[in-house]
């Protein structure tokens, strides 16, 4: 090799080196445009707020009371005079019970060879502690559910209405409440696949039923109407 062999050789060693690709770069990647990188909404930091507070429930709450608190005045009187008690069922005595304004009680108890037992009570006032005050009962009373039963009743030729079944046939017993001559009758509840009309009795007038036994077990049990009775009650 001659000396000018010898000076071009690091000069050809250059160039190759150049013209050849790296192993590390991919040569069909397209180029890339240059430009700024402008943060969008998934780029701006989100702030952590913890987590979402918890829904309140507020379904096992008991109701208010308070006289403040109430949608509006305490009844103190009831609206009208009711007639009520059970029809039929294997009893030596029949028992009824009345209640008229302003917050009467009466209790009859007929016996077919006794005398007829009989004791008024006076029913507790709003806000006392007992289970069923005059403004409890009121309420139930002005149920749109009652209302509807009792122009039910005045439509018919009977002058009643029955809601459930009644089992009077089979000594089974039947619930009344008597307003002005008019009955409701609330029978055991309806069976399903009977085969037989029924009608099942509305929530308002379910609810009147439960208050009106409610009263008639708490009336007879007090003082006077326990002693009358002789057997601690209803």
């Amino acid at each position: 090799m001659n000396p000018l062999q010898r000076s071009l050789l690091p000069l050809g060693v250059l160039l190759a080196a150049c013209s050849s690709e790296p192993a590390s770069f991919d040569a069909a990647a397209p180029d890339v445009r240059l430009g700024f990188d402008v943060p969008n909404t998934r780029d701006v930091p989100r702030v952590d707020r913890g987590p979402a507070p918890e829904v309140v429930d507020l379904t096992d709450v008991p109701p208010l009371t308070d006289g403040g608190m109430r949608d509006g005045p305490c009844a103190e009187t009831l609206p009208d005079s009711y007639r009520f008690g059970s029809e039929g069922g294997r009893r030596p005595y029949s028992t009824t019970y009345s209640i008229s304004a302003p917050r009467r009680f009466l209790l009859e108890r007929a016996f077919p060879d006794a005398t007829p037992a009989r004791c008024e009570t006076t029913i507790p006032a709003c806000g006392a502690a007992d289970d069923v005050t005059v403004d409890t009962l009121a309420s139930a009373l002005a149920s749109a559910d009652v209302g509807a039963a009792f122009q039910g009743a005045a439509a018919s030729d009977a002058g009643t209405v029955l809601y459930g079944v009644d089992e009077r046939p089979s000594d089974g017993a039947l619930f009344f409440l008597e307003r002005g001559g008019r009955f409701v009758y609330v029978g055991a509840p309806c069976r399903t696949g009977s085969g037989a009309p029924c009608t099942p009795a509305p929530v308002g007038v379910q609810r009147l039923v439960d208050v009106l036994s409610a009263l008639a077990e708490q009336e007879s049990r007090r003082p006077v109407c326990a002693a009358v009775l002789g057997d601690g009650g209803a």
